[in-house]
């Protein structure tokens, strides 16, 4: 199942397209809707959608710019433009970052599913691609970490997608010739075939992988927001922290185990909190006389200070330049 989140400013398009598709049928999970583009960043950050329907022209930050944002980011979201009459050229220069679907409003429930489900196959493909190479390279050394797993196998639904994954671990133990017991392969060709849930699918490829590969690392679950903590604190400059790229390449682990997790012990959202340290950073800063721009690029806003001004505002209730005021009259 993949995650879809919708962002437009105009409430009654947002609601519309939310209730007039069935998201069931398409196999998606509708994760949120956003009224700007401030916040589908944000939620963004915090969810990993796979695809986002956004408006091309919103208030804050723009779906254009939303896209060159997230296109500098590591994740992997596909993005569909909602596009008033005469707004083609702000659709031209999105496709420059990938963006395939155009979509013109007003539209119609058959235009967006279209767009839908041919975003939807782009998604999976990659998915497949990502999990073919993962395979290729988890089969090639014995001692790889089996807990990487989760980062491909934790939360998948769809069993068209569980089924090109056991055809890619099928095809590596052949072509590397693995020892494996024939009924084995047969045991988990009939749990597919036969309509057995995607849960006791997934527990076959774990076991038949367990069977290929030496887990001898373990991820441990101890100092988990610590870890997180310290990785923002060393990176902060860098405007592309995500929790996804935190979560895979730092963590092993699946960001929306990683992401629930968070909220769970820390009580608040990764974009709430990484937002919260890039402030109070700001605020040090400017306080030791350094140059809005400059501190700007040191939080990580370097190449969005429009954002880095919105942010500050939101989250002290003045702009940039009025906190070095108050301080100067202090």
């Amino acid at each position: 199942m993949l995650k879809l989140m919708i962002a437009d400013d105009e409430r009654v398009i947002r609601e519309t397209i939310s209730n007039l598709i069935d998201w069931k049928l398409l196999d998606i999970e509708l994760s949120g809707l956003c009224s700007n583009g401030l916040e589908a960043y944000d939620m963004i950050i915090d969810e990993s959608p796979d695809i986002v329907l956004t408006d091309i022209k919103m208030p804050g930050m723009t779906g254009l710019e939303l896209i060159k944002n997230i296109s500098k980011s590591h994740l992997d979201t596909q993005f569909i433009i909602l596009s008033g009459y005469g707004e083609f050229e702000y659709a031209k220069e999105a496709m420059k970052y990938g963006v395939k679907q155009y979509i013109l409003k007003p539209c119609n429930e058959k235009q967006i599913t279209e767009s839908i489900l041919e975003v939807s196959k782009d998604c999976y493909e990659r998915k497949r691609r990502q999990v073919a190479g993962f395979l290729h390279d988890l089969l090639q050394e014995s001692g790889s970490d089996i807990t990487q797993l989760n980062h491909f196998l934790s939360g998948i639904q769809d069993m068209n997608f569980l089924k090109q994954l056991s055809d890619c671990l099928l095809f590596e133990t052949k072509l590397r010739k693995e020892e494996l017991a024939p009924f084995e392969l047969t045991e988990l060709l009939m749990t597919i075939n036969q309509g057995y849930s995607d849960s006791q699918i997934l527990e076959r490829l774990y076991g038949m992988i367990h069977k290929i590969v030496s887990p001898e690392k373990k991820q441990s679950g101890t100092n988990f927001t610590k870890q997180i903590f310290s990785y923002v604190e060393q990176h902060l400059s860098d405007s592309n922290i995500t929790l996804k790229e935190i979560a895979e390449n730092q963590l092993f682990m699946n960001v929306d185990y990683v992401s629930k997790r968070f909220l769970k012990e820390t009580g608040r959202k990764f974009s709430d909190y990484l937002a919260e340290v890039r402030i109070r950073k700001a605020k040090q800063y400017l306080a030791e006389g350094w140059q809005i721009q400059q501190v700007a690029e040191k939080v990580g806003c370097g190449n969005n200070p429009h954002y880095f001004s919105q942010l500050f505002k939101k989250k002290t209730g003045m702009t940039p330049s009025a906190y070095i005021s108050s301080l100067q009259r202090k």
